[in-house]
This record gives C-alpha cells, structure tokens and sequence, in this order.
C-alpha cells in the first residue's frame, strides 16, 4: 500500500494543520521553561516511552520528550515507533506502506527494511480492521520534530520474538551507518470499572494505589529490569503494551546503556476525575 490515511476519530487530535501548529507553538513556550538536570551529561539520549492517549491528556508529555531527544540529536536518519496492545501471544503486525499521513503531511516509510522485517519475521501488515491508536497518536509530532527523518513502525509481541526484532533492526541500521531514535508507545494501569480492574475500591486511595502501581513498573524501566516487567505485567496490570516496554529496553541494552530517566509522569485523573483512569510515564534512555 502506498499512503496510510489518518485513521483515528478528531477527538483523539486536531485533523487539521493550523491548529496542530498553533498548539505546538504553545507547548515550545511551555517546553523552554523546562529544566533537565542530566541534559548535559547525558547527550546520547535516544530512545523513549511514551503514552498514547489522546492529546487531551498526553500533548506535553509527548512533545517535552521528542523535543529533548530532537534537541539531542540533530541529525536522525530513521525513527522506529513501536506500537500495540500486545500481551505474549497474537501477530505481529507492520506498517508496511510507502508514507504515513498526518496533517502536516507525509512520512516516508522506511520500506527496504520494513520489507526485510516482514518476511524475516512472518509479521502480517496493518490494515483498516486491524489497527490502533498506538503509533498513529505521534506522527503530527514526528513530522514537527523530524520533518526530514525516515519511519519504521510496527507492534510485536512480549516475549522474545521482540528482542529478535529489535536485534535486527539495530543490527540493519548500524550496518548502514544511519542514525536513529526508537520511541516505546505505552500507557500504564488502566485503573476502575471501565477496565475491571479496582483492586483498591474506588475513590482517592484508588488513585494512590494506581499510582503506586504505575511506579512499580517506571522503576524497572529506570533499572533495565526486562526480567521483573515479563513476570509481572500480567498479574499486576501496570501497562497496557508490555511488548513497546520490552523492545526499547533492548534497544538500551543493545546500545550499552545502563539506566533510564523519568521525564514526567502523569494521570487522567489530574485533568479529568472519574472512577476509572489511566496512568503515563514520559521515559528516556
């Protein structure tokens, strides 16, 4: 396929350009009153875990994270977005089209190896049934960010078939000398009656608890901690995509690195209060 149309309903972003660069305009402003202390000491920050809620409740997080790793990294050949609400078992999926289409208008795909890691990997294509809000939530800020970078983006699964693939892309694209930053697209516990899960009740401990369960899972993040996400995700809940979580800390293990740092965190209960919310994290590596 050649272009992949917007597929997500208007509230979950603005469908047009002017109000898409308006808002961006405004979170700049906020952004440059931002402090980042490992900033300096850290310039080869590359990879990130963000959510993907709506804009509503997601648009600083995301920006204030792509805009430092931009910043970090002037020059960025490929991004590689993994998406999907992918437990251990299903199909990996790929994007495999030519452009991806946002507002602002296209993204070029990546498609020599987009058409390696499909057949490499069995992995079936994206289409108009078999989609999510995951990965096309990012590309108005991608294309803000990194008008002249090339895409891959695709959902695996959580178990080891996510590190394989992650192998191989960083294996493809260290062999080809480009450049490139990876983003983990997840939102964290998916707390109240809307998701059958309320193991604190409901009310303000309800909050607290979510909370604290959402930090479990940033602490391993922070650690590298592969082994503790993968025994634990299933029981205690604390992220609707545990394949994005694990892929990019392959990445950041395949790059050498050996912690994480927590940008943001942040709730839709702090903007809007119901018995049933979600938790986001803003992540880099």
């Amino acid at each position: 396929m050649d272009i992949r149309n917007m597929k997500l309903e208007s509230g979950w972003y603005p469908k047009d350009s002017i109000s898409i660069k308006e808002k961006f305009k405004q979170l700049e402003l906020n952004y440059k009153k931002l402090k980042f202390d490992f900033k300096e000491k850290n310039k080869n920050i590359n990879l990130s875990i963000l959510p993907h809620a709506g804009w509503f409740f997601t648009e600083d997080l995301i920006f204030n994270n792509l805009k430092l790793i931009s910043e970090l990294n002037p020059q960025i050949d490929v991004i590689i977005i993994i998406g999907g609400h992918q437990d251990d078992m299903g199909v990996p999926i790929i994007l495999n089209y030519k452009y991806l289409s946002t507002p602002l208008g296209n993204i070029e795909c990546l498609t020599e190896l987009i058409d390696k890691i499909k057949v490499t990997f069995n992995m079936k294509d994206e289409n108009d049934y078999m989609f999510d809000n995951t990965i096309e939530i990012f590309l108005p800020f991608i294309k803000y960010l990194f008008p002249n970078s090339k895409i891959v983006s695709y959902y695996p699964l959580a178990n080891e078939k996510a590190f394989l693939i992650s192998d191989y892309i960083y294996n493809e694209l260290n062999n080809n000398r480009l450049n490139f930053i990876a983003i983990g697209s997840a939102d964290l516990t998916h707390y109240g009656p809307n998701y059958g899960f309320s193991p604190a009740g409901v009310g303000p401990k309800s909050f607290e608890w979510a909370k604290e369960n959402d930090f479990k899972l940033i602490n391993y993040c922070l650690k590298l901690d592969l082994e503790s996400i993968l025994a634990n995700y299933k029981e205690m809940k604390f992220t609707c995509s545990p394949n994005s979580i694990i892929s990019i800390i392959n990445f950041a293990k395949l790059l050498n690195k050996n912690e994480g740092f927590l940008i943001e965190y942040s709730n839709s209960y702090l903007k809007m209060k119901s018995s049933s919310f979600v938790g986001y994290a803003s992540i880099v590596f």
